[in-house]
């Protein structure tokens, strides 16, 4: 599928984008981020009622993890984007292909679906938020990208950010080892 934009220089060397390597290296980077955002929560409970100085581990746990939840705001970075859409994790897999009405898609006022989804949403950041060619597909062209930009607040020139998804708050925000990108 031919992509609306291109970048001159890549952050990844040429044997390593697009390629198995490079899915590989997205899933080894963001699933155990996926995984093991739930896993501190439940060590620090259990600490707590261990006792004795396990029982102060898990409240410096449940410190750090309150911090990281509401103390920390991880801004949006370009380059990041760019960095995972050059290792395309959709090589990963096999078979990983958008499919649908791709001609009847409008760049406002869609609502997208992803499947399959399951326990690591892989439909929906493979296929959606981390897919190039879909991104490219639902942009606005160019003139309606600057008005967008000026809505957010973006100084004339920033870079497009994509395609906004609706996330829930608490998914989005509240997982101190796992965040979205807050813009």
């Amino acid at each position: 599928m031919p992509s609306r934009s291109s970048s001159s220089s890549t952050l990844v060397p040429g044997w390593l984008a697009g390629t198995f390597a490079g899915g590989l290296l997205v899933h080894c980077c963001f699933i155990p981020l996926w995984v093991g955002c739930i896993v501190p929560p439940f060590l620090a409970v259990y600490l707590l009622f261990c006792g004795g100085l396990r029982m102060l581990a898990g409240l410096a746990l449940i410190g750090l993890i309150v911090y990281l939840d509401f103390g920390i705001t991880v801004r949006w970075r370009p380059w990041f984007m760019r960095l995972i859409y050059e290792l395309n994790m959709t090589r990963y897999y096999s078979r990983c292909e958008l499919r649908g009405a791709l001609d009847a898609v409008k760049t406002e006022r869609n609502l997208f679906m992803f499947h399959p989804h399951g326990i690591l949403s892989v439909g929906f950041v493979c296929n959606g938020v981390w897919n190039r060619a879909f991104n490219d597909l639902a942009s606005p062209p160019a003139q309606q990208k600057a008005i967008l930009a000026a809505r957010m607040g973006d100084p004339p020139g920033a870079p497009w950010r994509g395609t906004a998804f609706m996330i829930a708050q608490n998914l989005r925000e509240w997982s101190g080892f796992f965040k979205a990108q807050s813009r």
